[in-house]
């Protein structure tokens, strides 16, 4: 009898001190990505950026891009038609005629442009469609079963060098995507024969997240929206990109994402769970759906099976995010929060509440001072600060 008491005490003593025990951080190797990004060449892709030095903005097509800046041609000041927007330039005058005017121009037009004047390379909207864990590896890092699934992004995009803040109380984390960008009103149940493709970076609340997702239900997508629609939660990046065939184009890109020169995000879009043509269906299928936010009931950007021009559709993320699922130490604690007097939670409510605090308590998320930078030939680059 002694000794099962001695068992039972050491049994105890070591499951204490196995939650006392800090979990080890996660390491990662430096980032290395090459100041010059590779241009697709025009057969293709059509590769725009903008520039607005106090005039209004003004359409470079790009040839280069390196340390320095990019190497491209003015179209607003050398094209008779003065465009200032890409997208309204590829509906007046289509692929093949854009190709043939940027083909007819000089290389002695060439210009170099600082890589700090660029901005938003094209016009969007603030209403937006994003897919959640569409990447294998993501759903599992996260806990998520039964993915991927859709949610409404109700944010105004920012330029790829803005800033983001860190909302009070707030875990603040990453997530690279890529982006389809419509060129004009689309019908869900047919697929355009061009789309535009643009970098993001869906930076997420996880703390908000948590406390309104359905714990139950994580494919419904609550919480989703509330955790990701804070003002500048949604830079892109700082090339806008038309392929001929952005199917093919947008499955042979590498999505990189670094985090203080740490390299935390690498995938290929080829691993998406749903490709375009399947985000369609997706999108026709919850064009009724609604979600709670703030309050109201918001839906997709959807209406009449019509999706708006220059509405982003965000793709998903790889694994990488800062965000893991609860580990089984994070839900033994929660169990025995709600034990010691979390009674007027549900236990799932205090196992959230004690993940927020533990994560916030180790310093896990990012925080002020931290460089998140978004690196993928062909497509440019994200350089957020977090203030």
């Amino acid at each position: 009898m002694k000794k099962i008491v001695l068992i039972v005490i050491g049994i105890v003593v070591l499951f204490v001190v196995y939650l006392m025990f800090p979990e080890a951080k996660k390491t990662y190797p430096p980032a290395a990505f090459d100041k010059n990004i590779e241009i697709a060449p025009i057969e293709d892709a059509l590769t725009f950026a903008r520039i607005d030095n106090g005039n209004g903005p003004e359409i470079i097509f790009v040839k280069r891009y390196d340390a320095s800046g990019i190497t491209g041609l003015n179209l607003t000041t050398l094209m008779d038609a003065k465009p200032t927007d890409p997208v309204d330039l590829f509906n007046d005058f289509g692929y093949q005629k854009v190709q043939d005017e940027i083909g007819s121009l000089p290389e002695s037009a060439l210009e170099e442009f600082a890589l700090d004047i660029l901005t938003l390379p094209l016009s969007l909207t603030d209403e937006h469609i994003a897919a959640g864990t569409n990447f294998a590896a993501h759903a599992d890092e996260s806990s998520v079963e039964d993915g991927p699934f859709l949610f409404p992004k109700l944010v105004t995009p920012t330029p790829f060098n803005a800033s983001v803040s860190i909302e009070d109380g707030g875990l603040l984390d990453y997530e690279v995507e890529l982006a389809y960008v419509t060129l004009g009103d689309t019908g869900v149940d047919e697929m355009p024969e061009y789309m535009g493709l643009i970098l993001s970076n869906d930076f997420t609340n996880r703390a908000k997240l948590l406390r309104h997702l359905d714990p139950d239900n994580v494919i419904s997508g609550d919480g989703f929206t509330t955790g990701k629609s804070a003002p500048g939660f949604l830079p892109v990046g700082n090339l806008f990109v038309i392929p001929k065939d952005y199917r093919s184009f947008s499955n042979a890109l590498q999505l990189q994402l670094a985090a203080d020169d740490e390299l935390r995000q690498s995938a290929s879009m080829e691993l998406a769970i749903w490709d375009i043509d399947e985000l369609f269906r997706q999108i026709a299928h919850r064009e009724n759906t609604r979600w709670d936010y703030l309050g109201e009931y918001v839906g997709l950007p959807v209406k009449d099976g019509t999706i708006p021009a220059r509405t982003l559709i965000l793709a998903g993320t790889p694994d990488g995010t800062i965000f893991q699922g609860p580990t089984t130490r994070i839900m033994i604690k929660g169990g025995l929060r709600f034990l010691f007097g979390g009674w007027n939670e549900s236990i799932i409510d205090n196992v959230i509440e004690h993940y927020i605090t533990s994560a916030r308590k180790r310093g896990d998320f990012l925080s002020k001072g931290d460089h998140v930078h978004i690196h993928v030939e062909h497509m440019g680059e994200i350089r957020s600060v977090v203030q």
